[in-house]
């Protein structure tokens, strides 16, 4: 099961803390967005996406 970053959104598939915040990594998320150019994506810009990936839409 992916698990998602509280603070960031990022899912990650394995893991108990997020790399880029060191947050610990819950189950409690829904929805998933793929970011491939942050710079570019409307919606990468609304979410605060810096880095691209897989974000969850609601932790």
């Amino acid at each position: 099961m992916d698990l998602a970053c509280p603070k960031c959104g990022r899912i990650y598939t394995e893991g108990e803390k997020c790399p880029n915040c060191g947050v610990a990594l819950t189950r409690d998320w829904s929805g998933k967005v793929a970011v491939i150019d942050p710079e570019k994506s409307k919606i990468g810009k609304e979410m605060g996406i810096n880095l691209k990936g897989i974000y969850a839409l609601k932790v």
